[in-house]
């Protein structure tokens, strides 16, 4: 399964100030380099507010749940993604802006 891009970024334009709460979650643990449980970590605790609950079975979901680390380099997050074995997809997210890219 790959991300499809064009869908991930429509779901993020569709739910801007979620996915933005969820990057500064990230950005605000002050670190280069997030490893997959710090990823997987970050999503449950910002499921587990109440106002981001239906986030569980989306693109986003998709994503943290096949990402393996991500690197922060403000105000940039990139995210290396291992949809299958021997198959890798890496993409970039803009913490303000919210635009998707593939790298």
């Amino acid at each position: 399964m790959t991300i499809n891009r064009d869908v991930l970024q429509t779901f993020i334009l569709e739910h801007r100030s979620s996915v933005y709460t969820l990057l500064h979650r990230y950005f605000s643990l002050d670190r280069s380099f997030l490893l997959r449980s710090d990823l997987a970590d970050g999503f449950h605790a910002f499921r587990a507010e109440d106002d981001h609950d239906g986030n569980g079975d989306s693109p986003l979901a998709d994503v943290i749940s096949m990402a393996q680390e991500a690197a922060i380099q403000a105000p940039w997050m990139y995210i290396a993604i291992r949809p299958t074995v021997g198959r890798w997809q890496y993409l970039r997210l803009h913490a303000e802006t919210l635009v998707l890219e593939d790298i």
